[in-house]
């Protein structure tokens, strides 16, 4: 799921504000050391989801980019929980939730490209394009249709849920940030005609009822 707060404040603009500012502090900016490396990883993990031209090669520099911020991350998890200092729940830097989403959004894009280009000659994926609103949507949905918020349901129920979903929804998110991308990025064609709004309502009249023959009633 994109979030432009979060992409506002993570960008390469307040990575430029971040080193003005740290230059302001002279020998005291040391300390920005460390927000400073986040930024870094950050700003470069939303240019890339941010880019609008397509991935066609799984040796893309984008693409190594998104492992290498996804190796300093899981070292940044191993150096924090290792270390001596357990801070309490509240004053956590990142939560164990943002951590995920984060690997998820990572692999899941990766895996992604690596499936496709295995699937489909001449391929190319645009990361701009690229949005998990949809599949949030669609297990949101799942849970509570008609069982309520079930954490466990059966095989049975899931699929009753899912294919009310499925039927019922549309495969594209219209409320997401993904820059404005219009409908017409849809990979099929509705073949339903529209019919005229003035005649809708009205019963057509078929050939078989014009006729002058007399209608029996049988009465009981």
């Amino acid at each position: 799921m994109r979030n432009k707060l979060a992409e506002d404040v993570l960008d390469s603009e307040m990575l430029n504000l971040m080193l003005a500012y740290k230059d302001s502090l002279g020998e005291k900016g040391s300390e920005l050391d460390g927000a400073i490396e986040f930024l870094k990883n950050t700003s470069k993990l939303i240019s890339v989801y941010r880019d609008k031209r397509p991935v066609h090669l799984l040796e893309d520099q984008r693409l190594k980019d998104l492992k290498e911020i996804q190796a300093w991350f899981n070292d940044w998890k191993t150096h924090s929980y290792g270390s001596k200092v357990k801070p309490g729940k509240g004053s956590e830097k990142m939560s164990e939730q943002c951590m995920e989403d984060l690997q998820s959004t990572i692999i899941g894009f990766l895996q992604l490209c690596c499936t496709i280009s295995h699937e489909i000659s001449g391929w190319s994926v645009v990361p701009a394009m690229i949005n998990s609103d949809p599949i949030e949507n669609h297990f949101c949905q799942q849970r509570g249709k008609f069982n309520g918020l079930n954490t466990n349901p059966t095989a049975l129920q899931y699929q009753r849920n899912a294919n009310s979903v499925i039927i019922g929804q549309s495969a594209l998110s219209k409320k997401s940030n993904t820059g404005g991308i219009s409908s017409k990025c849809q990979n099929f064609k509705h073949s339903i005609k529209q019919l005229d709004s003035s005649n809708s309502r009205k019963r057509r009249v078929s050939e078989q009822s014009q006729s002058t023959q007399p209608i029996k009633v049988i009465r009981m």
